[in-house]
């Protein structure tokens, strides 16, 4: 179609356009669609597209995708657009994430595969320089890196709804380090492909009702720091992940108790530190009263405690 111009905007064909495919926003919200579409129908596309041309003459979108999609559904013959020059790939992706992120978030999976593109690109993993690059946060593009380290299978599932992104962050983060520092012969049994699909397998069967349940596991797996013999550790953990007789919350009660005492041995230490360093002659009469009714409170449920003991 020939192209004409009105009022400073150039316009083309809605069928002239295509979509990026180096967008990282795969997945779009019907909802907002659907407003961003009466709008449209209202008053027109007042924000023209960014668009650049390819060699066999198509336009590509570089902004502007939830528009031409609106317009493509309440059937506009054509939308306006400003030309711009042909990026390379580089420029493109990160023309996207500069366009873009700052906007409006990405879905986090479809975020990460273009970043792992980007990083294949450019040969670098550093995130400083990412995050100069892109825009993205250095805590985004670190669950980025984690997503990408997953097996394809669950990347796949991840995109298409079965899983949440954060299920495999909380894994990662809470349960899968742990298991390599603190128990590494389960880990190596395993593997981390081994673990991830022990995880899932648990979710399926409804034993992982939250993904904040991750952080119950992880004072199951450090409970060895706190006095637990490193075999009953394992052997816990094993019970849990491997033959999944209970689940995070049930194998937290084991220890439960464990963690109190330790709570509490802390607390008395830097308790005890505290009266060492008090200066207990500079204190006003209110303050040696205050100081008297509280360690009198302290002591009452101390003795009460050490009875029952």
């Amino acid at each position: 179609m020939e192209t004409k111009e009105r009022s400073q905007l150039l316009y083309l064909s809605v069928d002239e356009i295509s979509p990026n495919p180096e967008n990282p926003r795969l997945i779009f919200d019907q909802d907002k669609l659907d407003i961003l579409a009466e709008s449209i129908s209202e008053v027109g596309i007042l924000v023209p597209l960014i668009v650049y041309r390819e060699e066999d003459g198509r336009y590509i979108i570089l902004d502007g995708e939830r528009r031409w999609r609106c317009a493509r559904r309440i059937n506009l013959k054509e939308v306006p657009v400003n030309i711009i020059a042909t990026p390379s790939k580089i420029e493109n992706v990160l023309r996207m994430f500069n366009i873009h992120n700052v906007r409006e978030e990405w879905e986090l999976m479809p975020t990460a595969l273009k970043l792992g593109e980007l990083m294949n690109e450019l040969r670098t993993t550093n995130e400083r320089r990412l995050g100069e690059l892109t825009s993205l946060t250095p805590g985004t593009i670190r669950r980025c890196k984690i997503l990408l380290s997953l097996p394809k299978k669950y990347q796949k599932g991840v995109l298409n709804g079965e899983f949440k992104a954060d299920f495999f962050i909380e894994m990662e983060v809470k349960a899968l380090r742990k298991i390599q520092t603190n128990l590494p012969r389960l880990y190596e049994r395993y593997g981390r492909d081994g673990l991830i699909d022990l995880f899932v397998n648990m979710q399926k069967k409804g034993k992982i009702k939250s993904v904040t349940d991750f952080r119950l596991l992880q004072k199951v797996l450090q409970a060895g720091d706190i006095g637990l013999d490193s075999q009953v550790v394992e052997d816990l953990a094993t019970r849990v992940i491997v033959e999944q007789e209970m689940d995070f919350r049930e194998s937290y009660e084991v220890i439960e108790n464990l963690v109190n005492v330790s709570k509490v041995e802390e607390k008395a230490l830097r308790l005890t530190e505290t009266f060492r360093s008090f200066r207990y002659n500079a204190l006003t009469e209110t303050e040696r009263v205050r100081l008297r009714n509280a360690l009198i409170e302290l002591r009452e449920t101390i003795d009460d405690i050490l009875r029952n003991l």
